[in-house]
C-alpha cells in the first residue's frame, strides 16, 4: 500500500509483537492444563489460518488485526522448547 505512512507501518510490527507477548502467556497456561504437544500443535494451526487471513486482507486496518493474531500464535510455538531446555 504507497498511502502508508511510516508511523502506519511501526503499529503492524508493533501489534504482532505485543499479541505475542500476550500469546506465550495464554498458550503457556494452555499447555500446563492440555499438554505441549497439543498446545503446540493447535498454535500451528491457528498460525496458518491467522497467517491466510492476514494474505486476504482487504484494508490495512484488517491486515494489522490479523498480524496482531498471527502475533497470539507465534507465542505459541515458543511452548516446546522447554522440551529442549529440559534435555
Amino acid at each position: 500500500w504507497p498511502e502508508v505512512e511510516g508511523w502506519q507501518l511501526n503499529a503492524l510490527s508493533t501489534s504482532v509483537f505485543t499479541a505475542k507477548l500476550l500469546g506465550s502467556w495464554i498458550w503457556g497456561s494452555l499447555s500446563d492444563h492440555l499438554g505441549r504437544r497439543l498446545t503446540f500443535l493447535l498454535a500451528n494451526l491457528f498460525l496458518l489460518v491467522t497467517g491466510c487471513l492476514s494474505a486476504a486482507a482487504p484494508s490495512y486496518f484488517w491486515l494489522v488485526a490479523a498480524r496482531a493474531l498471527v502475533g497470539l500464535a507465534i507465542g505459541g510455538i515458543i511452548v516446546p522448547f522447554d522440551n529442549l531446555a529440559d534435555a
